[in-house]
């Protein structure tokens, strides 16, 4: 078992016990971080590299190079790609809560 599929497991339990215990509310709250843990896994699962193959680091500087020609940076980049991602599962997590 892998340690995401542990820790799901484990706040499926306390969220169960807080159920039992008559803590509706705070079960909620654990069953929302539940959800948003599983759409981070399925995100995480979304670009599979047997699809999207691995970029090799001859891959990474013809990349850099050709940014280069544009006077952008491979840096620019890659901050403006994760910051793409972020701001989209920051909000996801915003309409999940």
């Amino acid at each position: 078992m892998s340690k995401f599929e542990q820790l799901m497991d484990d706040l499926q339990a306390i969220s169960n016990g807080l159920e039992e215990n008559k803590h509706p509310d705070d079960a909620e709250v654990v069953d929302k971080a539940i959800d948003i843990l599983n759409m981070i896994n399925r995100w995480s699962n979304a670009y599979p590299e047997s699809i999207f193959i691995p970029m090799t680091s001859e891959d990474w500087s013809d990349h850099h190079e050709i940014l280069k020609l544009s006077k952008r940076s491979g840096s620019a980049a890659a901050a403006d790609c994760m910051r793409f991602v972020v701001t989209r599962m920051k909000e996801s997590i915003e309409k999940m809560s």
